[in-house]
């Protein structure tokens, strides 16, 4: 996997660059001026905060997807046959992309459902959620190591299973146009492909504080994965209007890295955490998110 390793890395430094992230901007930017979900202004609350994580995250993560899909990958490639890798290595690219993106997909939504599900998880996780107004530059607000786990778990599996550099090259693309996409305050309809494709409207649902919504929709690129496994809730004529959690998770990026440690600290000491009203509305304890289901514990509540 060594050569396959470092040019699918160079790869990724190509992906996740300053050129790319600019036209991103560009083209989402006039996007959401002319075809708004929410009235909302460009540069709204927290939007310098939110550029603040993508400025450095950008090098702390790729020094940390180098070390763990290095790592994880390696380990991965030895579980694999040697004839399986050969055989998914050798697919044309009309074959081996859509293969190579519901490997992705499928990676993510279980890593992803994990980090809801389990209190530790949640601590990173909850980061991204806290994002109140949604717009293409929120999806860069996200914790390193939660990004991390969710994503590039993904990455490390399909080289594991010998995808071709130029199939990760693509799809590796095609996740980061769709995570601005899905993220960004966007009105658009996909109609019959809105099972197929994930776009705002579905993606919104997943940050909405609305009970009905709270975990839902994990996947992020193939909307029908939630519908095969009983986790989707996509209403056709109605949109989520209202995002967030009440969880006390800082603004500012330094604060923001450090929460999850601090939580996690607190945890390891017994002590309470300061969980608000629930995540998306809940007010009980088997309504409620990993992180106060925890703490709910932790306070002598039910187990």
């Amino acid at each position: 996997m060594g050569v396959r390793y470092w040019a699918a890395m160079d790869r990724l430094i190509e992906i996740f660059g300053v050129a790319l992230f600019l036209g991103l901007g560009l083209v989402f930017v006039p996007l959401e001026r002319l075809i708004p979900f929410h009235a909302q202004p460009v540069l709204r609350r927290q939007w310098l905060s939110d550029l603040g994580f993508w400025v450095f995250n950008r090098p702390l993560l790729l020094v940390l997807a180098f070390l763990y899909v290095g790592a994880i990958g390696g380990g991965l490639g030895f579980a694999v046959p040697v004839g399986a890798t050969t055989w998914v290595g050798a697919l044309p690219l009309w074959a081996s992309v859509p293969l190579a993106l519901l490997v992705a997909d499928l990676t993510f939504y279980c890593f992803h459902r994990a980090a809801h599900a389990i209190p530790v998880l949640w601590q990173f996780h909850a980061v991204h959620h806290s994002i109140e107004k949604l717009d293409w530059l929120a999806s860069v607000r996200v914790h390193p190591l939660d990004q991390l786990f969710t994503t590039i778990s993904g990455v490390a599996l399909q080289l594991a299973l010998g995808f071709s550099v130029e199939t990760l090259a693509i799809t590796g693309t095609v996740y980061l146009w769709q995570s601005h996409f899905v993220h960004s305050n966007l009105r658009v309809s996909l109609g019959p492909l809105r099972w197929l494709i994930a776009g705002p409207a579905f993606h919104h649902w997943h940050h909405s504080d609305r009970p009905e919504a709270r975990d839902k929709n994990f996947a992020g690129q193939l909307p029908f994965l939630d519908r095969l496994l009983g986790t989707a809730h996509f209403p056709e004529k109605e949109f989520s209007q209202t995002y967030g959690i009440p969880d006390p998770v800082p603004s500012a990026y330094p604060s923001a890295l450090l929460y999850p440690f601090r939580r996690l600290a607190r945890m390891a000491r017994g002590l309470p955490l300061e969980p608000g009203e629930g995540v998306h509305g809940a007010d009980s304890a088997s309504d409620q998110s990993p992180l106060e289901r925890a703490n709910f514990r932790r306070d002598g509540g039910e187990k």
